[in-house]
């Protein structure tokens, strides 16, 4: 959303256990087609970056004032934020599946990405939003426009190199209508269950 310029902000990721450690990523639309959101890391020690910071189950509080903060990417303009968060946690909804192995590789799950790849390594991009959910088949659209002359190169780049993980799936995680599927190299494809079908959803 943030890439097609739907949604602007900052978001926050880090370890309950480690606040003082932040990966934050910056939630603009970039100027250049085919760049990625811009991103940097934050570490602190002596000090805190969350004042206030209260964490326990089912809930997280604190305020944090970040004032020219350096992102990465070049070009960019500095970036500045202050917010106060005093929230309710949602949890994830529980695991239905967690299949590894031979039950893993033949899942409905697994077979859907696979199918996506092989339409990726074709460069048929009709294929692939046939495959994929609407905001997935949206963001495809995105990256196409983005890419320009070169995207169906590119997609064939990347869907050889999912065909190759795929062959050492190590886990797929289904939580009722939504699944990801953990390949080698540290990646990864999200599934969204719809209209009956498991679909990519990245």
């Amino acid at each position: 959303m943030a890439i097609r310029g739907e949604v602007q902000g900052i978001l926050l990721e880090l370890d309950p256990a480690k606040p003082n450690d932040v990966h934050s990523i910056l939630l603009m639309k970039p100027k250049q087609k085919g760049a990625s959101l811009m991103t940097t890391s934050l570490s602190v020690t002596g000090s805190e970056i969350f004042k206030g910071w209260k964490y326990s189950e089912g809930h997280v509080a604190g305020s944090v004032d970040q004032q020219k903060e350096s992102i990465s990417g070049g070009e960019l303009p500095t970036v500045a934020y202050k917010a106060h968060f005093d929230s309710d946690i949602v949890a994830e909804p529980r695991v239905t599946q967690d299949l590894k192995g031979a039950p893993a590789m033949a899942s409905p799950q697994v077979k859907a990405i696979q199918a996506s790849a092989d339409a990726l390594s074709r460069g048929d991009f009709a294929a692939l939003k046939k495959l994929a959910t609407k905001q997935g088949a949206a963001r495809l659209d995105e990256m196409i426009t983005q890419s320009g002359p070169q995207a169906k190169t590119l997609a064939k780049q990347f869907g050889d190199q999912m065909k190759a993980s795929l062959k050492k799936v190590k886990r797929v995680v289904v939580r009722g209508d939504h699944a990801i599927v953990i390949m080698a190299e540290g990646m990864s494809a999200n599934l969204v269950l719809e209209g009956g079908a498991w679909k990519a959803d990245n």
